[in-house]
């Protein structure tokens, strides 16, 4: 599993780690918390929630490859997990983007890093 004290706290790999800890701890509302005001401000938020991440219990996860940009970073993820109520393990690659938002769907320098679960 990725270690968030491995990274430097205010860096977009320390959220990224921050937020797959939560999913792994299950601790949503920290995780919801941890996007941006966008994606929290979209109307299909518990279905995606429910379907994406309490249905899956997450294992570990490993960095494949990042790419960044001046205000954004996108993370190529693989992730080990299991559906609620069955014990076969499988895994799933997907994209993680972490951006500094500034007003609802802008880029901004001077503001914290948030997630975009979208891409996952």
């Amino acid at each position: 599993m990725i270690d968030p004290n491995s990274y430097a706290t205010g860096t977009p790999e320390r959220l990224m780690a921050d937020w797959l800890s939560c999913w792994k701890q299950e601790e949503w509302d920290k995780m919801f918390n941890l996007t941006s005001k966008t994606w929290r401000g979209s109307e299909e938020l518990p279905e995606l929630f429910e379907v994406e991440y309490y249905s899956r219990k997450l294992l570990g996860a490993e960095i494949i490859k990042k790419h960044a940009y001046e205000n954004e970073v996108d993370f190529k993820i693989r992730v080990y997990y299991f559906y609620a109520g069955t014990t076969t393990p499988k895994e799933k690659v997907f994209f993680l983007g972490v951006f500094r938002e500034g007003a609802p769907g802008t880029l901004s320098s001077t503001v914290d890093w948030v997630v975009d679960p979208d891409l996952v």
